[in-house]
């Protein structure tokens, strides 16, 4: 696909969106021809305010929404921890039937998580996994593979003997954990004769920028910078870079290679005016379609649907790793036309189709719509 204005080539790739069952249903429409969720009202916890999270809030209420369940306001801790653990309990004391959640800090929710579990109100985790309590599902994208073909494109735009910077962020967190080990790693195989110079930034934007500006100071041989999210270094990035004079454009002598992760709006428009090289999105369309299931989710509950319930889209966890396999006969039509998984890992879930139900082949939780977006020389 091509865009106007600097060539922007999207190329579709591969990214295994994890996901751990637990006994406990998070909606409950499971009879067929049964509409909404019963008078039970669902709620979403944003952590912080970056175009990226709040398209996620959005997101997730408004699949409430089109789905006929009942809402509750969504929060937001707005980067506080705290005030996301605070969130949570309050949603539960609110009544809240089940809870979306995207969070901040994997170890300081434990405690949240907890409380909703006393309460019997399920939980499902997107984007990061949190580090105790008990949680109905998991649904990340796999970051490593992310630092991965932000590596790939980075090396093919840097020289040997050249540095790259990474703004790295919070080890502490699987997702900053993964990207950094994703890129490493694919940089030590694949391209061992450029240099890295890693920011610890924690995701603070302020952190990210000074440390940027450190590492121009430090080394005369910067050619690149890998950005861990975009969503939450920018504007300030790019601001720096303009501050330190590296604003050749894509092409251009003395351009510095931008690549980042995320694919926000100011990321984009940083690729459309030529200051960036290339971007790998995240599938976000894809956390909410699986973080906000339209089924009965647990696979005790799969087992025992009927020939009358409509439960294609119940799962079975496969292996150790939690990887679960889905048959979405909601989207029939399109998911119809996707490839099926390996056969040698290949299981059919224990719960048939309704009579009726088109046939569609099994397909894994993996989101090929997240993309490296390109930008060529003008």
């Amino acid at each position: 696909m091509f865009m106007k204005g600097p060539e922007i080539m999207r190329l579709k790739v591969s990214a295994t969106i994890v996901a751990a069952i637990g006994t406990v249903a998070i909606l409950t429409g499971c009879a067929a021809g049964s509409p909404g969720s019963g008078g039970q009202k669902f709620s979403y916890s944003q952590p912080a305010v970056d175009p990226y999270q709040s398209a996620e809030s959005k997101g997730v209420m408004a699949e409430y929404a089109r789905l006929g369940h009942g809402t509750i306001p969504a929060t937001n801790a707005n980067g506080s921890a705290s005030q996301q653990l605070a969130d949570v309990q309050t949603l539960v004391n609110q009544g809240a039937s089940g809870i979306v959640m995207s969070v901040l800090d994997a170890q300081a929710i434990v405690p949240a998580i907890q409380y909703a579990n006393k309460k019997n109100v399920p939980v499902v985790a997107i984007d990061e996994a949190p580090k105790g309590g008990k949680v109905s599902m998991i649904v990340r994208a796999d970051n490593v593979k992310m630092g991965e073909l932000a590596c790939e494109q980075m090396g093919a735009l840097v020289k040997a003997g050249q540095g790259v910077v990474t703004l790295d962020g919070d080890p502490t967190s699987s997702n900053g954990r993964d990207r950094t080990d994703g890129f490493n790693e694919c940089m030590a195989a694949k391209f061992p004769g450029v240099k890295l110079y890693h920011v610890a930034t924690k995701w603070s934007a302020a952190t990210a920028a000074t440390g940027l500006q450190t590492a121009f100071n430090q080394h005369d041989d910067v050619a690149g910078v890998y950005v861990q999210s975009d969503t939450t270094f920018y504007p300030t990035v790019l601001d720096t870079l303009k501050k330190l004079g590296k604003t050749a454009k894509v092409g251009e002598s003395g351009h510095v290679a931008l690549v980042s992760v995320d694919g926000g709006p100011a990321s984009l428009a940083a690729i459309r005016s030529g200051q960036q090289d290339a971007v790998v999105e995240q599938p976000l369309s894809d956390y909410i379609t699986f973080g906000v299931p339209t089924k009965c989710q647990s696979s005790a509950t799969a087992r025992r649907c009927s020939g009358t319930a409509k439960c294609c889209g119940a799962a079975l966890p496969l292996r150790s790793d939690a990887t679960i396999w889905w048959r979405p006969c909601s989207r029939a039509p399109r998911r119809a036309q996707r490839a099926s998984p390996p056969a040698q890992t290949t299981r059919r879930p224990p719960c048939s189709m309704s009579p009726g139900s088109p046939t569609v082949p099994e397909r894994s939780a993996t989101s090929d719509s997240r993309r490296v977006v390109a930008n060529s020389s003008p």
